[in-house]
């Protein structure tokens, strides 16, 4: 299967909100599941941050990936990330966040249709003291328009 997007999640010492984060990729075979790829780069933990990704590696290789190396800061492991990168497509997730589980199969269904360099696409922005959800779009009326 063709992967149309991989997602790094560059990770020091995240051991605490990392089950968080990838299991927001879990989603149904038929909705997509096997088309995306999600990147765990250990930066040098000195927690149990690798234990955590091995939870998602072993059982579901052909998305979740490990990658471990020397700390070399934030920046290091997404180059790392980029270069493993096998999808269409790259996004960078920080460990402490996710994806809105329930948007990603139409997410891949637009990614593996279009051919843009850039894809601009909404976010959340969730306070974790009173749960508060505000979406942020930017943009927005030229979301779907396809710049050549």
């Amino acid at each position: 299967m063709k992967i149309i997007i991989s997602f790094i999640i560059p990770s020091y010492n995240v051991a605490h909100c990392l089950s968080v984060c990838l299991d927001s990729f879990l989603i149904k075979k038929e909705e997509g599941f096997e088309q995306l790829e999600v990147i765990v780069v250990d930066d040098g933990s000195k927690d149990e941050t690798a234990d955590v990704a091995k939870r998602y590696t072993e059982p579901f290789p052909e998305v979740y990936r490990l990658i471990q190396k020397e700390n070399g800061g934030h920046g290091s492991a997404i180059n790392i990330g980029s270069r493993e990168a096998r999808g269409k497509y790259l996004k960078v997730v920080d460990a402490d966040d996710w994806v809105v589980t329930e948007h990603l199969p139409l997410l891949l269904k637009k990614l593996e249709a279009c051919e843009a360099d850039v894809v601009l696409t909404p976010f959340h922005q969730v306070n974790m003291t009173d749960k508060c959800r505000e979406i942020w779009q930017m943009y927005c009326r030229q979301y779907e328009i396809n710049y050549s």
